[in-house]
Order: C-alpha cells, then sequence, then structure tokens
C-alpha cells in the first residue's frame, strides 16, 4: 500500500441483483448526477443533493428571545456514487446519502459478510450482538485491543451477531471494516482505485471461507428486508385465516408481576369481557370480521393487561404478542416480539432434537385454577404437605436476593413454576433456575411451566435455544433436568369477567 494515498472513511451498501438505477434511488427529483471516471475504464453516477440549510434544532429552545436566523444556518450534505459491479450496483454514501437508497433494494449483512471474510479472527476490536435469554439485550462490545469473539464472551447458541470491526488480514481491502448490512472501510485508496476495491468487496460477499473461522454467524439474523417482511406478515396472516395455527399463538411478550394481574381484554370498551389469559383463539372470537384480519389489523390491535381495581398495567400490540414458525422460500423464519428472523435449518434441527430429549417430569402437579402463580404454589404445598414444601417468597442472598426454588419435595426436587409466556418469560425461569442451582450445587433439579393448551408442552424456538443452554448448564454441575407441564382446569380457561359499569354523576 503506497503510505502517499491518503486513507479514506467509506460506506459502501451493495444492491440485489438485476436491479435498475431507478429503483436504488427514493427520489431523484431536485438531485444533480454526473458521471464519474472510477478506474478501470468504469464510470460511476454521482448523484448530489443540494444542502438544505436550516437554523440549528436546538434554537427553538431560545425562540422568546433570539431570532432562530441569528445563529446561523446548519446544512446536511447527501451524495451517493453508484458503480456498476457484474450484475449489480455498489452504492457508496457520503453525508446523509443513505438517506436517498431504498433500502429493500439493497442487501442484508453485506457489509457483516464481507467485513468477515477479510478480518483476521484474533483481531476483532468490537461486536454488536443481540442476546435471546431472560431480557433481550442488545449491547455493543469494544475491546482495549483485539481479540477474538470468545473473549468477548459471544454465546454462540443465544447471541446473534449484528455486527463487527476488525483488522482486515489484507491491508489493501483497510486498515479497519466495520460491517452490518453496510460495509464501513477506513482504507487508503484513491477515485481511480476505486472499482478494483468495489469488485473485491463484491467478491468477499460471495465468499464462503468465514464459515471456517465464525461457522456460528448464519445460526440467526434479523430480517432487515421490508419486502420480505411483508411477505412474511401475509403468509402469517394468511396461516391465521385458514385455522392453520399449529405454529402460530398469543402470549404475553414480557416478563410481569403476576401477582397484580387480574386478566386481559382485546378492547378498553366497558363491555369488553377480562380474560384469564391472551389466547389465538379468543382473539380472533373478539372481532367482528375475522375474515377481513390483517397486518395492519395486528399492529393496531391491542391486549391490555388488567389488575384487580381495573386499572391497565401494561398494553402490547397483538402483533407484538403473536409468535408464528413457518418456512419460505427454503428457509426457516420465527416471529418473535414484533421481529422476524432467519434460522439456520441445521441449527434449528440441532436445538429441537436437543429440546425433544429434555425428560418429561414424571411427578403429579395440580392443575391450575388459582388467582396468581403464588396461590398455586401454596394450593400445591397444602394438598400435597408430605410430599412438597413451599418455598416460594422464601428468600436467600447471595450478592442479593435469591428464590431458592418455588417447590422443594421431600425427593430433593427444586420445581420452579412459571405462567406460559414469550421468550422472554420463560427465559426468566430458566435463568432462576440455572442461579440457584449454580449456587446450590447438590440434588436434582426440576421446573414446571403453566399453559393453558391442552397440546404437549410447545416453546418459542429462542426458549428452546434458552432450555438446551440451560440443561446443559445444569446437568454440568450434576443435576438431573425434566420438564413439567402443569394443566390449567376447565373453570379456569372459561373464566370471564365482565367490567362493572361506571356509574354516572349526577
Amino acid at each position: 500500500m503506497d503510505d502517499q494515498i491518503p486513507s479514506r472513511s467509506l460506506t459502501i451498501y451493495l444492491s440485489k441483483d438485476n436491479r435498475r438505477v431507478g429503483s436504488l434511488i427514493k427520489d431523484r427529483d431536485g438531485l444533480t448526477q454526473k458521471m464519474i471516471p472510477v478506474g478501470g475504464g468504469v464510470r460511476g453516477r454521482l448523484l448530489i443533493k443540494p444542502p438544505d440549510g436550516k437554523p440549528p434544532s436546538w434554537a427553538s429552545f431560545f425562540s422568546e428571545h433570539v431570532d432562530p436566523n441569528e445563529f446561523g444556518e446548519v446544512s446536511s450534505c447527501s451524495a451517493v456514487l453508484l458503480v456498476p459491479v457484474e450484475t449489480r450496483w455498489a452504492a457508496v454514501t457520503f453525508g446523509q446519502g443513505r438517506h436517498l437508497l431504498w433500502p429493500d433494494a439493497f442487501e442484508d449483512r453485506f457489509g457483516l459478510r464481507v467485513a468477515l471474510n477479510c478480518i483476521d479472527e484474533t483481531k476483532i476490536r468490537s461486536m454488536d450482538k443481540q442476546t435471546f435469554d431472560a431480557i433481550a439485550r442488545h449491547t455493543l462490545e469494544q475491546a482495549s485491543y483485539e481479540a477474538n469473539a470468545g473473549e468477548f464472551g459471544f454465546d454462540i447458541e443465544r447471541d446473534m451477531l449484528r455486527a463487527v470491526t476488525g483488522t482486515p488480514r489484507n491491508p489493501d481491502l483497510g486498515k479497519r471494516l466495520t460491517g452490518m448490512d453496510a460495509l464501513s472501510a477506513q482504507v487508503q485508496v484513491e477515485l481511480n482505485g476505486l472499482f478494483d476495491l468495489l469488485e473485491s468487496y463484491h467478491r468477499k460477499f460471495f465468499d464462503k471461507s468465514y464459515q471456517d473461522s465464525f461457522p456460528w454467524v448464519d445460526q440467526i439474523s434479523e430480517v432487515s428486508d421490508p419486502a420480505l417482511e411483508s411477505i412474511l406478515n401475509e403468509m402469517v396472516v394468511k396461516m391465521i385465516r385458514d385455522g392453520q395455527v399449529d405454529r402460530c399463538w398469543l402470549a404475553v411478550p414480557d416478563i410481569i408481576d403476576w401477582s397484580i394481574v387480574s386478566g386481559f381484554r382485546y378492547s378498553n370498551a366497558n363491555k369488553s369481557p377480562e380474560l384469564y389469559d391472551i389466547h389465538l383463539r379468543t382473539y380472533l372470537e373478539s372481532l367482528k370480521q375475522p375474515e377481513e384480519l390483517s397486518a395492519g389489523r395486528l399492529k393496531s390491535s391491542r391486549a391490555y393487561c388488567m389488575s384487580e381495581n381495573d386499572q391497565i398495567i401494561k398494553s402490547w400490540s397483538i402483533f407484538n404478542c403473536l409468535y408464528c414458525e413457518l418456512d419460505y422460500d427454503g428457509q426457516s423464519y420465527v416471529l418473535n416480539a414484533g421481529r422476524w428472523y432467519v434460522l439456520e435449518k441445521d441449527f434449528v434441527q440441532q436445538v429441537n432434537d436437543s429440546f425433544s430429549l429434555v425428560p418429561v417430569y414424571s411427578g403429579a402437579l395440580l392443575d391450575y385454577n388459582d388467582a396468581s402463580e403464588g396461590h398455586y404454589n401454596e394450593r400445591l404445598a397444602t394438598t400435597n404437605r408430605e410430599q412438597y414444601y413451599l418455598m416460594d417468597r422464601n428468600l436467600t442472598y447471595s450478592g442479593g436476593p435469591m428464590e431458592f426454588c418455588d417447590i422443594f419435595s421431600k425427593s430433593k426436587e427444586l420445581i420452579h413454576i412459571k405462567r406460559y409466556g414469550g421468550s422472554a418469560t420463560l427465559s426468566h425461569l430458566f435463568y432462576q433456575g440455572m442461579a440457584s442451582a449454580e449456587f446450590f450445587q447438590t440434588d436434582p433439579k426440576y421446573r414446571a411451566i403453566i399453559s393453558r393448551s391442552e397440546k404437549p408442552l410447545s416453546m418459542p424456538f429462542f426458549s428452546r435455544v434458552g432450555i438446551r443452554h440451560a440443561v446443559r448448564r445444569l446437568r454440568g454441575f450434576g443435576y438431573r433436568v425434566s420438564l413439567a407441564k402443569i394443566g390449567v382446569s376447565d373453570d379456569r380457561k372459561k373464566l370471564q369477567k365482565i367490567r362493572p359499569k361506571k356509574s354516572r354523576k349526577s
């Protein structure tokens, strides 16, 4: 690399195959176009949006005393250079140029794949990851020195890599690369060498060698293509309309305090019945014209979590409560807490195989017909005094309050019980069990989950990932692990409460 060539920061996107130039730019009105030579006899199209001058946003703070124009103007420049690379276009953006592009016209994770193919696996400087556990954490970790993924604490079973920054093996490809959907490159390059550089990045996008060093990267990735999201949303709607709901259900997406929950409603109207739990069947029954269900309706409809004094504790869109697994175009997809994820099929099979091998609890547990988990635990222990001891809310302390378990049996079983919910709720259950087991590394450990469904116990995919992780750790501590499903009594399933009419003030 010629040290005389200045180092530049480039942000690069790659279009999908065989896209016309007109389909890449949102609005060409007001843009200036210039043809720019970029090397190799190739000319790129530089589209420039004139700067739009205006007072700074904070000027309004002083608007009563100072004319905003006295502060002068700030302007945002936007430009994008479109360069043909085989059957695609590379888009190099400058300033606010990314806002000129149609997002669905460009490849997801282009930058991530290029970066992983270029950087040395031992020279990672930062990792942006999402963790699917009790708290869906989105974390950006930066190291003070170059390290490998393991030193960042990356969990290949539960973490999804969103972006990575590192040092390329070949300095001609950059001093530093950051990859997500776009590729950000700190690289020494002049305009007449840009085409060759973009061709190199284009080849790296199709290179599969990153799978040797980072084989776990493709296990889970978030869908960011609006067109694909729209297709998947319509597929879910059609499945529900056609009654194909074996792989779709509703679940509370957050961790909530069930002890203060009276029930749920699908409307805030006075005549709306209060239900024991949310369920896809009861939601559809609440609609006047369920045959006209749409993705928009799922996003605008809400589920309300109510307290005993008829106050709303929390509410969510039905779409955010909807969980679904489906296959499309040779890929497996999961809708979880309002977001779509694409899953590697081998990974799905590994997780499902591990889940199917977890033993089912052989003991007898009462059906749930109680106002809360706490009441259920107390009734279970009271009804079976010779077998169970109540440990719910009996806290121990190890760097903070910790619940040993909900029920402890004479057979030395630690039973943790949780109302069924989405991935966050069940992951919280697994975390509680692991935290207790790590502190008390002694006797066998069991868990139980309350669910109104009469089918065999099923969990959201990311919960199955979580229990796979938990089982491995617990067995490593010498525990035996099994799953129990607590049924719900028929009376509780049918329970509906009508909101009392509010008295009119005279």
